[in-house]
């Protein structure tokens, strides 16, 4: 793209960015960032999206393994292109792993117990 007037060379689009049409002349006249849930590495004409079980944030320059829950926490939402992984606490009385569990499990039998929030 060229966003300057008598210019001698086009610039590249950076990382995380594609060239922007101007409305009125369709010629590249800057750039914009990638939407979330796509990417550039720079030098592309459009970003690519990102592939299954992978997330990104607005003007990445790739994308992220989706995050998995932590030990003492379920998975409220799942992770697509445009969110990450959601996760909440255990309450007391229940315990998890973690993972992409979508809940806890009630402590109980053989004198178990949780007396701890994100157990």
């Amino acid at each position: 793209y060229s966003d300057t007037v008598g210019a001698s060379n086009c610039k590249t689009a950076s990382a995380g960015h594609k060239p922007k049409a101007d409305l009125t002349s369709g010629l590249m006249t800057s750039e914009e960032q990638c939407a979330a849930g796509k990417y550039s590495t720079g030098a592309a004409e459009v970003c690519t999206s990102c592939g299954s079980g992978e997330t990104s944030d607005a003007g990445a320059a790739g994308c992220r393994t989706c995050a998995t829950c932590g030990l003492g926490k379920y998975q409220t939402a799942e992770c697509s292109p445009t969110e990450e992984t959601q996760c909440e606490d255990c309450v007391a009385g229940k315990a998890s792993l973690g993972g992409a569990v979508s809940e806890c499990t009630t402590c109980s039998g053989d004198g178990k117990y949780s007396d701890t929030v994100g157990a």
